[in-house]
């Protein structure tokens, strides 16, 4: 992911269409990021336990299944 986001950052240097692409999309991104954590701050220990563990389990699913994948 890392390296997506600096050849992105590379590209939009010498492209001014890029880098207005990408100022598109961080503008959109900060405003769900802002209502993300304030949900986020409305949920209960519970859920957001739930929501952890969930998230944990799918990326063990992830992981294992890409490891799966590249050992075939």
């Amino acid at each position: 992911m890392l390296f997506v986001l600096l050849g992105a950052v590379l590209t939009a240097q010498q492209s001014i269409t890029v880098a207005r692409g990408l100022d598109w999309t961080e503008i959109r991104l900060r405003k769900l990021l802002a209502q993300s954590f304030g949900a986020w701050r409305r949920f209960s220990a519970a859920l957001k336990i739930l929501l952890v563990g969930l998230a944990v389990v799918a990326a063990a699913a992830v992981g294992f299944g890409a490891f799966k994948l590249l050992t075939a």
